[in-house]
C-alpha cells in the first residue's frame, strides 16, 4: 500500500489537535484523534468595523484586526496630517502624533513596533513608533512616496514609489539599504509579506496586474491579478494573499494562494486610496479613503474562519 509521503515526496506535519495558524489548503496528522485532517477552504467576508476619529484618504497602517495602528494622510483641502489612531478590534482612539504631518508612506510592522518609510511632505526620513511615541529613525536611499511596504520594524522591505520607481530597500533597524529592482516599477501598489519573502500586488504603471515575489534576494513575476489595480490595499504573506480596492472606487477582491489569484466577496462600500493591512490573508483590515468627494471614517474587516476537515478512506 502506497503513503502519502509516497504520492506527494512530503512528510505530514504531525500535531496535538488543529495548528494554530491554518490556512486554507493545509494538511497534517493530528496525533491525539489519529486522523489526517485539513484546513476546509472558504469562501470569506467582509464585516463593518469600527469608525475612525478622522476622515482622511492616503493614510498608512499596520498590525492586525484587533491591534491596528493607522497614521498620516491627508483631510479635507489637501491638508497633511500627523495624525495616528489606534484600533483594538472594536473601536479606535487618537495616540501620538508622527513628527511631520506625511502621506503615502510605506508601511511595516506591528501596533506596538511600526515603521513609516518615506511619504510625501517628508520623502526620504523614516519614524517608528513603539506603541505610545514616534521617533525619527533612518534616512532612505531614495527619497520616495506612494511605495509598497512589508516586514517588521527591524527588518522592513519598501519597494516602488512615485516615477514610478522600480528600486527596493530593506531595514534592519539602524538603516536603509539597497535591494535589488522590480521588473516592473510601480507606484500606489500593495505590498504584504516579510523581508525575505515580500509580495507586491499591483500598481500605477499604468493601473497594473502585475504581482511580483521577493525571496530577499530578488524579484520573480508571479501570477497576475484578475483585475489591474491602480491603488489598492491588502495583506498577508507570500502564499496567503488577500488584495482589495482600486482607483476608481471599487469594492473588489482577490484572494492569492501562492499560485493563482481568485475572486473573493466585495467590500461593503468601493474604496480608494485608503489604508490596508493584515498579517495573515484571513484576516485583514481597511480604513479611510474616499470615494469622491467624501472623506471616509469606517473602517471593514475581512476574516476567513477555517474548519479542520477530516480525511477518511473509501
Amino acid at each position: 500500500m502506497t503513503t502519502y509521503k509516497g504520492i506527494k515526496g512530503l512528510s505530514l506535519q504531525t500535531v496535538a489537535g488543529d495548528p494554530s495558524n491554518l490556512a486554507a489548503g493545509d494538511i497534517w496528522y493530528d496525533n491525539v484523534a489519529r486522523k489526517v485532517q485539513g484546513a476546509k477552504i472558504a469562501a470569506g467576508a467582509w464585516a463593518t468595523g469600527g469608525t475612525a476619529g478622522s476622515g482622511r484618504y492616503l493614510g498608512n497602517g499596520a498590525g492586525t484586526i484587533a491591534a491596528g495602528l493607522y497614521w498620516g494622510g491627508q483631510t479635507g483641502g489637501n491638508n497633511t496630517v500627523a495624525l495616528t489612531e489606534t484600533y483594538d478590534g472594536t473601536s479606535w482612539a487618537e495616540v501620538g502624533d508622527l513628527n511631520s504631518a506625511r502621506y503615502a508612506t510605506g508601511q511595516a510592522g506591528t501596533q506596538t513596533a511600526a515603521l513609516a518609510a518615506g511619504g510625501q511632505g517628508n520623502e526620504d526620513k523614516s519614524e517608528e513608533y513603539n506603541g505610545s511615541t514616534w521617533t525619527e529613525g533612518a534616512s532612505l536611499t531614495n527619497a520616495r512616496y506612494t511605495q509598497s511596504g512589508c516586514g517588521t520594524q527591524t527588518a522592513g522591505l519598501f519597494f516602488g514609489g512615485d516615477d514610478p520607481k522600480v528600486a527596493s530597500e530593506e531595514y534592519d533597524g539602524s538603516s536603509f539599504a539597497e535591494g535589488d529592482d522590480l521588473n516592473n516599477g510601480h507606484k500606489y501598489g500593495a505590498g504584504c509579506g516579510t523581508q525575505t519573502a515580500g509580495l507586491r500586488m499591483g500598481g500605477d504603471a499604468p493601473a497594473s496586474a502585475k504581482t511580483e515575489a521577493y525571496n530577499g534576494t530578488s524579484w520573480t513575476e508571479v501570477a497576475d491579478l484578475s483585475n489591474a489595480r491602480l491603488a489598492s490595499a491588502g495583506g498577508g504573506t507570500q502564499d496567503n494573499a488577500v488584495t482589495y480596492g482600486d482607483q476608481p472606487a471599487s469594492a473588489d477582491t482577490e484572494l492569492f494562494n501562492g499560485t493563482a489569484w481568485s475572486e473573493g466577496a466585495d467590500m461593503n462600500a468601493a474604496q480608494e486610496q485608503f489604508s490596508g493591512w493584515g498579517a495573515t490573508g484571513n484576516a485583514c483590515m481597511s480604513v479611510g479613503g474616499r470615494a469622491a468627494p467624501d472623506l471616509r471614517t469606517t473602517s471593514e474587516e475581512w476574516t476567513v474562519s477555517l474548519a479542520a476537515v477530516t480525511f477518511t478512506s473509501s
